[in-house]
């Protein structure tokens, strides 16, 4: 089982969508999805008490994400931790494309994905741990697009990478007990 988490604040304008597609992410694996609502002043709570089968964790106060994930796994089942956020449309199958490359192999330590922007360009979203020299070469590109001008992976298969970003993370359960959560 897969338990996708959703650190979530003030996201009415994007979670029902973003719930919407979980679905069809699947591809029929199983899923529980679980929310933590960190003080939303908005529908937040709400829209995803509309949708049968979802876990509604309330914080009085803004925690903050790591701690919202953090929350969300403890209440967790699945064997497969996912965190996306409240705003992110997951594409068919992606689901079930982590639940099977993380259920192949025990090398896999933690699977990112492929983001874009909602016009379709890709959105920096894994790279590489910077380095000194690589800092000092980006130095001299304009300030607009220095941290977006890393190498990155340009392939749509698997590829180890030194970091992905927490918008689309997923790890086995045993990993994220085994470093004790995010700090």
């Amino acid at each position: 089982m897969i338990s996708v988490l959703i650190p979530a604040y003030n996201g009415a304008p994007w979670l029902a969508e973003t719930l919407s597609r979980l679905p069809a992410a699947a591809a029929g694996v199983p899923v529980e999805t679980i929310i933590v609502d960190n003080a939303s002043t908005d529908e937040t709570v709400s829209i995803g008490q509309k949708i049968n089968g979802v876990q509604i964790l309330i914080n009085a106060i803004n925690f903050g994400f790591s701690r919202a994930v953090n929350q969300a796994a403890a209440a967790a089942r699945g064997d497969i931790l996912v965190v996306i956020n409240q705003d992110l449309h997951l594409q068919p199958n992606a689901l079930k494309h982590v639940h099977d490359f993380l259920s192949l192999s025990s090398n896999n330590a933690v699977v990112g994905g492929a983001l874009s922007f909602p016009d379709g360009s890709t959105q920096p979203s894994c790279g590489p741990f910077p380095t000194l020299a690589g800092t000092l070469a980006r130095l001299i590109l304009p300030r607009k697009i220095r941290k977006y001008n890393l190498a990155r992976p340009d392939s749509k298969n698997a590829q180890a990478v030194d970091w992905v970003t927490g918008a689309f993370i997923s790890f086995r359960r045993e990993l994220f007990q085994k470093v004790g959560g995010f700090d």
